[in-house]
């Protein structure tokens, strides 16, 4: 089972259903975003299921939420510094993971000058660590590529 925090248009959920993956749930805060993946993605609704909701605390919509340590993976690509409350978007992929399930995120580093978002946290690869340990969860490495950072580990 893998999930997406952020999906935006579903673009990796729909490559993510080319893998042996039981089920692929996308989570986006925006109504467009949604619509966007669920129209993309719906070539494999069997497996692919997008809730409009927050990170922070993902419902799908008739309000039941997400079950703990449901996931064997779950990713967050360019999406958590959007986050209004980030520790409480981590901790949702501490809560998510099954013990041992692993985790990658893209975030941005204190290099990025892009300013295009209304609201866009950069942090410095041991900040976002802190955040993550914080949470619970175990960073494997952090990989600094040019303004952002990939950041793998494991529950």
């Amino acid at each position: 089972n893998l999930l997406d925090l952020g999906c935006g248009d579903g673009q990796f959920l729909f490559w993510a259903a080319n893998y042996p993956f039981s089920s692929l749930i996308g989570v986006d805060i925006s109504p467009v975003a949604c619509k966007m993946a669920r129209e993309y993605t719906k070539t494999d609704r069997s497996r692919i299921t997008v809730f409009c909701t927050s990170m922070e605390d993902p419902r799908n919509e008739t309000g039941v939420k997400i079950a703990r340590g449901a996931f064997d993976y779950v990713i967050s690509l360019g999406s958590l510094e959007h986050s209004l409350d980030i520790p409480a978007a981590v901790r949702t992929i501490h809560q998510s993971l099954r013990r041992g399930g692993r985790f990658l995120i893209y975030v941005p580093n204190e290099l990025w000058i892009h300013e295009d978002q209304p609201l866009e946290t950069t942090m410095t690869g041991n900040q976002w660590t802190q955040i993550l340990t914080a949470a619970g969860l175990k960073v494997e490495a952090v990989v600094q590529m040019n303004d952002n950072n990939q950041i793998v580990g494991w529950k």
